[in-house]
């Protein structure tokens, strides 16, 4: 076996969801008024996929159900053709390249004809477990991370994420329904925003000092993302639930972590939820960023991360916002993950302030390189529409 042989290639993944587009958005069409041919996502993505001279394999991802209304086209392009033919007339022949991959949750308004011309890979999700989600995050940590800090990681995250979204299943109710590998991915993004002063990228490498704390602050910072991730997904009574369990976790794994004394209340421990960890007791100021200050960090209680409210003479009554416990963590953590570039979803009942703690922030307080834009769904939106 030679060395070309072991030589990988790089992926270039194209996703769509076929279901969110109509026929004529999916593949293209006429218009039969102005008499114009518009191309539509899919011809445009394996156009693109054809033309590519580069010996990088190329993925047209359908992410969605497959159903007879829109597969059917896609027959020449499945069989031993390799052809896409538009009503324009246009015939896109794929290269050895490229490869249609469709990932459906399941075949249930799947034809015969399509899964006959398909290669089917049926991945049970308990047969994987959450090994490799962890393992291939942990291999693409940044240089700035050492063999000894991913190793602690590795053991972290094998000591408490499997255990705690086994206990979430058993034990609490979820607002809206997630999966396991869902609970694992947001606990690791959001582990990644918080080390974010430790993070390595092309033009900026953290200092000796900063990568000093990071052994000490590692664990805590673990701690306050796994129950901000996977514990954060239940409702109050869950929450508790999830917060006794993970102390006891902590006690029995023994693992090493800043004193909750200066969090304690009236003699009683408060639950994870009521604290925050600080990077920089020393600067008095609260969250991750910046790290400085202590080696350790501490925990604090949330309302000391926000300053004295202060509201001017000529504020109007309605817009005046007074921050609560609620408010302030919702914000640190909706911050923490907007300004990594995260996907967010706050989920619960009406009139608990989802959108005031958004907007708050989004228009008075996000840097100024972002841009807002509110939009209302409905069951009747269209994609069109949205664009």
């Amino acid at each position: 076996m030679n060395g070309d042989s072991l030589r990988t290639l790089v992926v270039h993944v194209h996703a769509l969801n076929p279901k969110s587009l109509t026929m004529g958005q999916l593949y293209g069409q006429f218009n039969e008024l102005t008499h114009e041919w518009t191309d539509g996502v899919a011809a445009v993505l394996l156009r693109q996929a054809v033309r590519d001279t580069s010996p990088d394999k190329q993925w047209i991802m359908f992410d969605g159900p497959v159903d007879a209304i829109w597969i059917e086209s896609m027959n020449s392009v499945l069989d031993d053709n390799k052809k896409l033919c538009l009503n324009s007339g246009e015939i896109i022949s794929l290269t050895n390249r490229i490869t249609m991959m469709f990932e459906v949750e399941d075949l249930a308004v799947a034809s015969p004809a399509t899964v006959s011309r398909c290669g089917m890979v049926y991945m049970e999700p308990q047969a994987l477990g959450l090994g490799p989600l962890i393992r291939s995050w942990i291999n693409a940590l940044p240089t700035s991370f050492s063999q000894e800090h991913r190793e602690m990681l590795l053991k972290l995250c094998n000591t408490f994420i499997e255990p705690a979204v086994t206990f979430v299943r058993k034990n609490c109710k979820e607002t809206i329904r997630t999966v396991n590998n869902n609970l694992c991915a947001s606990c690791l993004r959001l582990l990644e925003c918080l080390l974010g002063p430790f993070w390595a990228s092309e033009d900026r490498m953290p200092s000796k000092e900063v990568l000093e704390k990071l052994p000490q602050q590692l664990t805590p910072l673990f701690i306050f993302g796994l129950a901000w991730s996977v514990g954060i997904t239940t409702d109050t009574v869950g929450r508790l639930k999830f917060n006794e369990w993970l102390l006891q976790r902590i006690a029995e794994t023994r693992v090493k972590l800043p004193s909750f004394s200066s969090c304690r209340e009236g003699g009683e421990m408060k639950t994870i939820y009521d604290v925050c960890f600080d990077m920089s007791p020393s600067e008095g100021g609260g969250g991750a960023p910046p790290a400085s200050g202590a080696s350790e960090g501490q925990w604090v209680d949330w309302m000391a991360t926000s300053p004295a409210l202060v509201i001017p003479k000529e504020a109007a009554y309605e817009n005046i916002v007074i921050p609560t416990l609620d408010s302030i963590r919702m914000t640190y953590v909706f911050k923490t993950l907007l300004l990594k570039g995260k996907h967010i979803l706050c989920a619960g009942p009406t009139g608990t302030g989802k959108t005031v703690n958004i907007s708050e922030y989004l228009y008075k307080n996000a840097p100024d390189c972002y841009e807002t834009i509110a939009l209302t769904f409905s069951a009747q939106t269209h994609v069109n529409q949205v664009q």
